[in-house]
């Protein structure tokens, strides 16, 4: 869950912290999630980073590096929303089963 909620702008940081916190999360699981929770949106924006220093830096480049440089950031975008997306769900069915109990 901690995962599935970390690239989600559902559930701000702080919040999700204090609301990890009060679980019985232990702190390994919950540091080995979070990495990889945040790799996502971690990647997407390194990619921009890197693209901009590209296109500021160099004067002419051909247009298959463009091409390939658009398919790279539609799809690290069109991951994110995906993963987002799969962590509004898990949430949503997290808390229809909280309910039902």
């Amino acid at each position: 869950m901690v995962a599935l909620l970390r690239p989600s702008p559902l559930l701000p940081y702080n919040l999700g912290n204090y609301l990890y916190g009060v679980t019985k999360i232990a702190f390994w699981p919950y540091l080995a999630a979070t990495w990889v929770g945040m790799l996502p949106g971690t990647f997407l924006y390194v990619y921009l980073g890197a693209v901009g220093k590209g296109a500021a830096s160099e004067k002419s480049a051909g247009p298959w590096k463009w091409v390939l440089i658009g398919a790279g950031l539609v799809a690290t975008v069109v991951v994110t929303i995906w993963i987002s997306r799969l962590a509004k769900k898990a949430r949503g069915l997290a808390t229809q089963s909280i309910t039902d109990k």
